[in-house]
């Protein structure tokens, strides 16, 4: 029944801050989801210190996708909430919502936010699989690990999404994983950064989900991954090469120059 559908809107609700690259300012998207009467009420508030522009939600529920605007502007601090149907009737379990926050700043550059969180409908049992990212950071590629922990007696096959912003892109993106019986599984996942601004956090969510016993489960990892600033040996390199050339340039063109002179 509805009344016995509960979310938990504060797991996984925090989403990166995003530096603006105009002006001293940011802003920070946080999404907040609640189930009332069979929709799924998405909660958008800013809380940087400079307003959004054009905000688009996009959320994936059970390989359904919504999608509806948000607001044409978001001031800090000034939360707008919309509704969106989900089909939830004969469910049970715990299942994954996705959403996507898409938005621009003042200067119209375009950033996105993302948020995974869990509903559960009706009856439910304690999960199984338990599953860890280690800690990264990054430019322009990373490599974490991914650690998923069984303490079920039968093994257990689950789909594993890694839900990235827009910005970054993950390999493997979707897959399948089979955890052994009371066993560990590790793997490997590539983050490249497309268009992340340095100095910013990106939120990067593992979620896991399968079906035992008619009841459906979900597990969620999440770290948040820093972009770094360009690195300073790099620059230093840069600039000893622009030196060079120009000195190169000015030994070939000062004989040519000398007699100009003269002229």
């Amino acid at each position: 029944m509805i009344n016995r559908f509960v979310l938990y809107a504060l797991c996984s609700c925090f989403i990166g801050v995003v530096a603006l690259p105009a002006r001293a300012g940011f802003i920070s998207i946080q999404v907040g989801c609640e189930v009332q009467a069979g929709q799924l009420v998405v909660t958008v508030q800013n809380v940087g210190d400079e307003p959004g522009q054009n905000i688009f939600a996009t959320v994936n529920f059970l390989d359904q996708t919504y999608e509806a605007e948000i607001a044409r502007s978001l001031p800090p601090n000034k939360p707008v909430s919309r509704s969106f149907p989900l089909e939830i009737s004969g469910l049970q379990g715990v299942y994954s919502v996705i959403t996507i926050v898409d938005f621009e700043d003042l200067n119209s550059y375009s950033f996105s936010a993302v948020s995974v969180q869990r509903v559960r409908v009706g009856e439910i049992s304690r999960t199984k699989l338990a599953a860890i990212l280690d800690p990264v950071e990054m430019r322009k590629k990373a490599k974490t690990r991914l650690t998923m922990r069984s303490d079920d007696e039968t093994e257990i096959t689950a789909r594993l999404r890694i839900v990235t912003p827009r910005e970054m892109i993950a390999q493997p993106s979707e897959t399948t994983v089979t955890i052994p019986p009371m066993g560990t599984t590790e793997m490997k996942v590539v983050i490249d950064n497309l268009s992340g601004t340095p100095t910013s956090s990106y939120p990067i969510h593992a979620v896991l989900e399968y079906e035992e016993g008619g009841i459906h489960f979900c597990e969620i990892a999440m770290i948040m991954v820093p972009v770094l600033a360009a690195n300073p040996v790099a620059v230093g390199r840069f600039w000893i090469v622009i030196a060079v050339v120009i000195a190169v340039v000015a030994i070939l063109f000062a004989p040519k120059l000398k007699k100009m002179l003269r002229k």
